[in-house]
C-alpha cells in the first residue's frame, strides 16, 4: 500500500513489510492480473513503449513483467517507505520512484497510459480526497488510459464484532491479515470520516486479548500477530468504500471496464478493478 497521509504509521509499516501477506499484500493471482491487462494495452498499441505510474512502492507491482522499454515512475508520500520497501532489482531500466502527494502529482497532463496500486483508495484518509485524487488520475492519463487498482472494499451489510469473534473461535478465520481487515470493516465508521487504526488495535485487543493462544489458532509466529501493534495509538485512518462508493469516486471521469476477484480468503473484498479514462 502506499501513502497519502505522511503518518508516522507509514514508517513502521515499513519495518515490518516483510511479514504482511494477502490479503493485505497482493498474491501471484493479483499481480497476473495486472501483467494481463499490461498484455492487454500492448496488443492495443503495438509499437508503442508502455508509460507507467505504480501508486506506492509495492515491490510486487514494480517488478512484474514489465514490456521491454517501459518508462516506470512509482510515487509514495513516506520516504520511509521508499528507502526500505522500493526493490533494489527487477524494475524496468531506468524506473524512478518519487516522493510526492497522490493529490499533486509530478507528472504533465496525458503522459501516463496505465496506473496501477495496491490498497490506494484506502490510504486517503477520507473520502473528501476521493475527488482531488480521481481528478489528478484522470489529468495525467492519455486519453484511454487505464486504472487498474485491487482495493478493499467494505460489505454493503456491515458484520458485527461479535459474529467475526464467532468465526475466530470455530476456525473459520485463517489468516490473522484477513482477521485484522475484516474488525477493521466491522468498526461503526464511514469513509466521510475513515477508520482510525487505532480503533481496529482496540477491537482486535478486546476481541483477542491472549495472542500467544490467537497465534496457535491460526497457525502463525508471534511476528505476524504482533504486526497490529503499530496501530497502537496511531491517528491514522483508512477508508473502506463499499463497491457502489468507490464506482461514485471515479464515475463521470472514468468507466469502470472489469472486475476480478481473487481465490485468497477475504478475497471477495479485495477485487481488482479496471477503469478506463473517458
Amino acid at each position: 500500500m502506499g501513502d497519502i497521509s505522511g503518518n508516522p504509521i507509514w514508517m513502521d509499516q515499513a519495518r515490518q513489510w516483510a511479514r504482511l501477506g494477502p490479503p493485505l499484500r497482493p498474491s501471484r493471482e493479483d499481480v497476473d492480473l495486472v501483467e494481463s491487462q499490461v498484455a492487454h494495452w500492448q496488443q492495443r498499441n503495438p509499437g508503442r513503449s508502455l508509460r507507467a505510474l505504480l501508486l506506492g512502492v509495492t515491490p510486487e507491482l514494480a517488478t512484474l513483467r514489465w514490456p521491454e522499454g517501459t518508462s516506470l515512475l512509482a510515487v509514495d508520500r513516506s520516504e520511509g517507505m521508499i528507502a526500505t520497501v522500493w526493490p533494489k532489482q527487477g524494475t524496468p531500466e531506468g524506473a524512478s520512484v518519487a516522493c510526492s502527494d497522490w493529490r499533486a502529482l509530478p507528472l504533465d497532463k496525458a503522459t501516463i497510459d496505465i496506473v496501477v496500486g495496491d490498497g490506494a483508495v484506502n490510504a486517503l484518509a477520507n473520502s473528501e480526497a476521493y475527488a482531488p485524487f480521481t481528478r489528478e488520475l484522470h489529468r495525467v492519463l492519455a486519453p484511454g488510459g487505464l486504472v487498474h487498482l485491487r482495493t478493499f472494499v467494505a460489505p454493503t451489510e456491515r458484520e458485527s464484532l461479535d459474529a467475526i469473534a464467532a468465526d475466530l473461535d470455530a476456525g473459520k478465520i485463517r489468516s490473522f491479515h484477513a482477521l485484522k481487515w475484516r474488525i477493521a470493516m466491522a468498526l461503526p465508521t464511514n469513509i466521510a470520516r475513515g477508520t482510525a487504526l487505532d480503533e481496529v488495535w482496540r477491537a482486535w485487543r478486546s476481541m483477542c486479548p491472549d495472542e500467544d493462544a490467537l497465534a496457535a489458532l491460526l497457525a502463525c509466529d508471534r511476528g505476524t500477530v504482533d504486526t497490529i501493534h503499530t496501530y497502537r495509538g496511531s491517528t491514522a485512518t483508512y477508508t473502506f468504500p463499499t463497491h457502489t462508493e468507490l464506482r461514485a469516486a471515479f464515475d463521470g471521469l472514468f468507466v469502470e471496464r472489469s472486475i476480478v476477484t481473487p481465490s485468497y480468503e477475504l478475497g471477495e473484498r479485495c477485487p481488482s478493478i479496471v477503469f478506463e479514462a473517458r
